[in-house]
């Protein structure tokens, strides 16, 4: 029997920029090939049925099966899109070709409870990062932004409850806030 991939899958590739396609897959995803590379084995998985790999998991082959590494392909290219890298079965970073250019865009940094702690970006797809962002207990609490394109963050936005709360710029050079805007008068005002 035949069925639609999860809606959630399928938001993402179109989020990600790709065309929505007719994706069509058997009850369960069709492994394609099994592999040993290394230490690991490696699994290819086909989702939409073409009969290529659109999913490699890497699983250890020493002691309990745990997946180490996982890389997919959202657009059907046969390159890889997201690659994600675990410690222990648990998700450590995430690493995502938003534009399929082959080249990473952003990359995602999480935490021993599984919540992303921070994300890199690089917005100008020039292969360097620039802009960080800070997140407690899954919420942004800060942003850094490099604005001159020197690799370090000149502009500094802080959160509280999903809400820009006050703005620090660095016009200096030093890495350090010393300009502030408040935001909202409610905030606690940096330390001086």
């Amino acid at each position: 029997m035949k069925r639609q991939l999860p809606a959630v899958f399928l938001g993402a590739v179109i989020l990600a920029g790709c065309p929505p396609k007719e994706v069509v897959q058997e009850e369960k995803p069709a492994i394609v090939e099994t592999q040993t590379v290394g230490n690991l084995r490696k699994e290819a998985i086909d989702l939409n049925n073409d009969d290529v790999a659109d999913i490699w998991n890497y699983y250890a082959t020493e002691g309990r099966r745990t997946l180490v590494l996982k890389e997919t392909d959202l657009n059907f290219d046969g390159k890889r899109d997201i690659i994600s890298h675990y410690e222990d079965g648990r998700l450590v970073t995430e690493e995502v070709d938003s534009d399929f250019d082959g080249k990473v865009d952003w990359t995602d940094y999480y935490g021993e409870d599984g919540t992303r702690v921070r994300q890199e970006v690089d917005t100008d797809f020039d292969g360097k990062v620039d802009v960080w962002k800070y997140f407690h207990e899954g919420k942004i609490i800060r942003k850094e932004r490099d604005t001159d394109g020197d690799g370090r963050p000149d502009y500094f936005e802080y959160y509280e409850n999903d809400e820009v709360t006050r703005i620090g710029r660095d016009t200096d050079g030093d890495g350090r806030e010393d300009v502030w805007d408040q935001v909202d008068l409610r905030a606690t005002p940096p330390p001086q």
